[in-house]
């Protein structure tokens, strides 16, 4: 009888320090800093698989079972069986061992299940250490269809639109009628047109060819450069071109770029 009392109090003592150095391990990995590289894999591999596949169930408010994987303390604390996560050892983690079960498969049959290739990425993440950036009660997660529609109509997933084109109403000296050679101009003179401003005339070919000379290699043009634009003998866009082809172009800018 003596020696059955000592076996029980072994084992008594052996159970509570294993549930003490657990408790102990899931509180020090909730509280574990997690990398910038850690957090975009979280975001990029596993989030997107408990919101698919378990979240209707165990996240935002669904604890069936107890299990709540919409937190990471949800998620180490565990349901009312076992730990659904161990840090570092998959075949502990009650998550894996459902999932993998066919007899009570998780999720249940006649819904959405995760591929072979999902459970093997949560097996990578768990034995990474399960690194996990969410703090709090099931923290972004799209609760039901009314969210996601509403997440659908926010303004990033809208498809493009043609925009009204603005017609401002000032007129200079008669000469701003046409003054705008696309639709972009139009919206810098209505910009001017609120200030009370106007555009400046257009530029003498002359003067053209100066301002481009300055913006892209910072000298001035030749006298000869100044004759061959002004008598019509290169284009403005064969300017550019040949600007931008120069080594002095790359020497202006270089500074910048570097």
């Amino acid at each position: 009888m003596k020696n059955i009392q000592q076996d029980f109090i072994k084992s008594f003592n052996k159970a509570a320090l294993t549930a003490v150095v657990f408790a102990s391990l899931t509180s020090h990995a909730a509280d574990q800093p997690i990398s910038p590289a850690d957090q975009e894999y979280f975001e990029a591999k596993i989030r997107p698989i408990l919101v698919d596949y378990c979240y209707n169930c165990h996240g935002d408010g669904a604890d069936k079972g107890g299990l709540d994987l919409g937190s990471k303390a949800g998620a180490l604390a565990g349901g009312n069986t076992a730990p659904a996560v161990v840090p570092g050892n998959p075949g502990k983690s009650q998550m894996i061992k459902r999932l993998k079960d066919l007899g009570a498969p998780m999720p249940p049959p006649g819904k959405d299940a995760p591929t072979e290739a999902h459970i093997a990425e949560l097996e990578n993440w768990i034995r990474r250490g399960a690194p996990d950036p969410r703090s709090g009660k099931s923290a972004g997660v799209i609760r039901n269809d009314q969210d996601k529609e509403k997440a659908k109509n926010h303004w990033a997933f809208q498809k493009v639109k043609p925009p009204t084109i603005p017609s401002p109403q000032v007129v200079f000296n008669g000469k701003l009628k046409n003054w705008g050679k696309n639709p972009i101009d139009t919206y810098v003179l209505k910009e001017l047109e609120k200030q009370n401003m106007v555009p400046s005339l257009p530029a003498e070919k002359w003067m053209l060819l100066r301002r481009v000379y300055f913006d892209l290699i910072g000298l001035p043009p030749s006298f000869d450069d100044v004759q061959r634009f002004v008598n019509g003998q290169e284009s403005y866009e064969q300017v550019v071109d040949r600007l931008l082809a120069s080594p002095q172009y790359g020497e202006r800018w270089g500074r910048h770029w570097l």
